[in-house]
């Protein structure tokens, strides 16, 4: 066979299969597993757990209550979240939750932190088995108290009745009381009768953080640690409508790091058991300690995974191939705990990297500019290749003596999963065509980064809905408005306009603004972001001057985590669209340290205006990865308001903009 040399953009261009999607399999929308056809639905993951001990115990020796959940803590707020929710169900103080997340031998296993699927599917089994035991409990007290379960009260674990008698939750739960599987029966409290949802309750963990207290995975040194060390060679690399006009567009994003500010560790221990206990800040306890014990010839009850956070961990990153590594060198050590941390050369050359991927898109129009048809068409390789209980994913497990393969990748799922994340638009168009072309063959190693490919899609998408507006001489926020007949999609985006002050906006030389939105998934939060930046032609440096954006995220429990996470996404989103691209040569990456891969600074952090639209009653839709898309698509659509070039290479650099202009 002849190899013919090719581009990168080439490469994803010109491999693949092709799968066309139309819309989202309403059955799997809301599901991570198959449904019990015997038994009711249950709220979430309740749903793939249904014993209401595996959520809840009541702890009579300490007199707190432990919640036990599968999904873990990656500085989201996550757990702050679901224990609010908790402690309103079962009417206890906050501070007499007990939790504990990520522990293989003792918690639900929830599948992959990963999707913004915490809050629609953790937070909701925790709210139904929260109410559920609340129910049990005061039926345990009617009977020893003699009183109607109707005329008790409950305040912080204490139940009383209208003659003065009362009893504690730890004095009611011994045996086997909560050992019973959950009937869905129970409704959750009236949203009038909550003290802690809706609130902005602190975050226990972050006085550590800024104590510098060593609460992550990176700082553990128990007594009689060993060291562990990776040696690494470098990585290679419509038909019944006077169309009037026809419109296209090509757009690019290139492969991304996750950057992760700690780089990944692990710590792992050979007990005298024989189980393996292996602290990490991977996303995926469950999978990755399936696939140590499979790489390792162990069973699986004697891998023991436990999450411990990192500085830094989101996507799929090397936690998962710290931990392998970790384990492989605690094998060798009996008792002794081995620590294992990658260097920065390493984390750079040797991580997954978030897909390239390319967009290419074609409306026809009517004299009055409104959409006919819209064709939407990618390419991308994989973004997932987690380890998933599979070996093969985990990096050195590729090296050892009897190597093992790594499987063939796959898509995630219908459209909205993983690759197509986000390329149906949201919009009303007559004619919608959505065409994927799914990459298997990858000249890198890549897998999820946050958002997987919703950010290059809406990047596209929201691209080239302003180059329409802007083709018709419609205002982008009006000619998004047009197409639009969700409610709560219009509110988020004059939310936004009103914030920033749209319509009172005036242009001045070399600045501009511009706006993105998108419904992330077309199932979870709702986001809109409004953008002014500033462009300078003598060195075509783009300088975002403010930033505003609006959430809905359903009926929000922590308004504080949710602003964090919507501030967040959209400051790294800006530092992938301005600055982040993965160098290579044709032998090997490039982008080694910070300076071959730069990262926005502190001094580049524009100011962040955010507006949080609570939607009391809805159902809880995730927000931690909902910004990223709309960011990187207004802060497009500013550069081109400010300079009249459009530039639809990622990310926007200085020598690009110089080029374009």
């Amino acid at each position: 066979m002849t190899h013919m040399p090719t581009s990168r953009r080439q490469f994803l261009k010109s491999a693949g299969a092709l799968t066309l999607s139309f819309g989202i399999p309403l059955m799997d929308v809301h599901s991570q597993s198959a449904v019990a056809q015997d038994k009711p639905r249950l709220a979430g993951d309740l749903q793939i757990h249904r014993k209401l001990n595996a959520w809840i115990r009541i702890d009579s020796a300490t007199q707190m209550v432990e919640l036990r959940i599968g999904k873990v803590e990656l500085g989201q707020g996550i757990l702050t979240a679901v224990a609010q929710v908790c402690a309103d169900e079962l009417d206890v103080d906050f501070a007499k939750i007990k939790l504990i997340s990520g522990d293989t031998a003792l918690v639900p296993d929830e599948g992959v932190t990963a999707g913004s699927f915490s809050m629609p599917y953790c937070a909701t089994a925790v709210q139904a088995a929260s109410a559920e035991v609340r129910a049990i409990l005061l039926g345990l007290a009617e009977n020893k108290l003699n009183q109607p379960a109707a005329q008790l009260k409950v305040q912080n674990g204490v139940i009383r009745s209208g003659n003065g008698a009362q009893i504690s939750y730890w004095e009611l739960v011994i045996g086997e009381s909560l050992n019973r599987e959950a009937t869905g029966l129970v409704k959750p409290k009236l949203i009038s009768e909550h003290r802690y949802i809706g609130r902005s309750v602190p975050r226990p963990d972050i006085q550590a953080k800024v104590l510098g207290e060593a609460i992550f995975v990176q700082e553990l040194r128990p007594k009689g640690m060993l060291f562990g060390k990776k040696q690494t060679r470098a990585n290679s690399a419509s038909a019944n409508t006077p169309v009037a006009r026809v419109v296209e567009a090509q757009y690019y994003r290139p492969y991304h790091m996750h950057g992760s500010i700690g780089t990944s560790a692990a710590m792992a221990t050979l007990g005298a058991d024989g189980v393996l206990t292996v602290q990490t800040h991977s996303q995926s306890v469950f999978q990755t300690g399936e696939a140590i014990a499979k790489m390792l010839g162990l069973p699986l009850n004697k891998v023991r995974m436990q999450h411990t956070q990192g500085s830094g961990c989101y996507g799929h990153n090397m936690a998962d191939d710290a931990a392998a590594d970790a384990a492989l060198l605690a094998m060798q050590v009996p008792g002794q705990p081995v620590r294992l941390q990658y260097s920065r050369e390493q984390e750079h050359a040797w991580e997954p990297y978030g897909s390239a991927m390319v967009m290419k898109t074609k409306a026809s129009l009517d004299a009055q500019g409104n959409v006919l048809d819209w064709d939407y068409t990618l390419w991308s390789t994989p973004h997932g290749t987690r380890p998933s209980g599979q070996p093969g994913n985990l990096l050195s497990a590729a090296y050892l003596e009897k190597p093992f393969a790594m499987p063939k990748p796959v898509n995630g799922g219908g459209p909205n999963y993983a690759a197509d994340r986000n390329a149906i638009a949201l919009y009303d168009f007559p004619g919608h065509n959505v065409t994927t072309h799914f990459i298997t063959e990858m000249p890198l190693r890549v897998s999820s980064t946050r958002g997987l490919g919703a950010y290059a899609n809406i990047f596209a998408i929201e691209s080239f809905i302003d180059e329409l507006a802007h083709a018709t001489g419609a205002d982008p926020v009006d000619y998004r408005l047009r197409f639009l007949k969700d409610e709560r999609a219009r509110d988020v985006i004059v939310k936004a306009a009103e914030k920033f002050a749209w319509s009172q906006w005036r242009k001045t030389p070399g600045r501009g603004r511009g706006i993105g939105f998108a419904k992330y998934k077309n199932i979870a939060g709702y986001c809109a972001v409004a953008l002014e930046v500033e462009v300078n032609r003598q060195n075509g440096r783009i300088r975002v001057l403010r930033a505003v954006a609006s959430a809905d995220c359903g009926h929000m429990v922590n308004p504080d985590g949710v602003s964090n996470q919507i501030e967040g996404g959209l400051i790294q989103s800006l530092s992938w669209t301005l600055k982040e691209e993965v160098q290579m040569d044709k032998t090997r990456v490039l982008s080694r340290d910070w300076n071959s891969y730069p990262i926005l600074t502190f001094s580049e952090v524009p100011p962040v205006d955010i507006v949080l639209i609570d939607r009391p009653g809805q159902p809880f839709l995730g927000t931690g990865e909902a910004s990223q898309g709309p960011t990187g698509a207004a802060l497009a659509n500013a550069v081109f308001d400010a300079t009249g070039v459009r530039l639809r290479t990622l990310p926007l650099t200085p020598d690009r903009v110089l080029q374009a202009l």
